[in-house]
């Protein structure tokens, strides 16, 4: 129903220094219902800021030949080359390329979702029973996130507390400077 990748590569820069660098990255969705139980309400999450937390990886170390599923990915997406070479040197067959990691997270059919966001009425909207005649296309803020409620609030509100955690640490490190400086 909705996907995020990413694709990062190991890089080393002027210094000698190494980072991950984010050299390609990706969304998509498509219109899905979300029912309660009692009744079921169209969602297109195109606008929508996606919140998925279950992400699978893949790292392909430096020289590696990745695997089926990257190589036919690589292949399809238009924004990611091929990195990994194999060529031959006399009797040696040598590769080459930067390690790569490539990163999906998920909505599938059935996972439990939160969605917030602006709910508008669009007669003739729904075709069955127990279908209510709105959609969900937007709004601020338009949230789709995998999980509960509660999972995805926990999730917001640990990821803000360690902002606030960081930031408090940096005005207590400047006070200490302020006073002894």
């Amino acid at each position: 129903m909705a996907f995020e990748w990413a694709v990062t590569e190991r890089r080393r820069d002027s210094d000698g220094d190494t980072t991950w660098t984010t050299i390609a990255s990706g969304s998509s969705a498509v219109p899905f219902r979300v029912d309660d139980g009692t009744a079921s309400v169209l969602v297109d999450p195109a606008r929508a800021d996606l919140r998925l937390a279950e992400a699978r990886e893949i790292r392909v170390g430096s020289g590696e030949r990745p695997p089926e599923a990257v190589r036919a990915f690589v292949e399809r997406e238009p924004d990611v080359d091929a990195e990994y070479r194999e060529f031959s040197v006399g009797p040696f067959d040598l590769s080459s390329g930067n390690a790569r990691q490539y990163t999906e997270s998920r909505l599938d059919p059935g996972e439990p979702v939160y969605v917030y966001g602006e709910t508008t009425y669009a007669p003739g909207e729904s075709r069955e029973v127990g279908q209510v005649n709105a959609r969900i296309e937007g709004g601020r803020p338009f949230v789709v996130a995998d999980g509960t409620g509660s999972e995805v609030t926990r999730r917001v509100l640990f990821r803000a507390l360690g902002f606030v955690a960081f930031g408090l640490l940096w005005l207590g490190f400047l006070a200490v400077f302020l006073l002894l400086g």
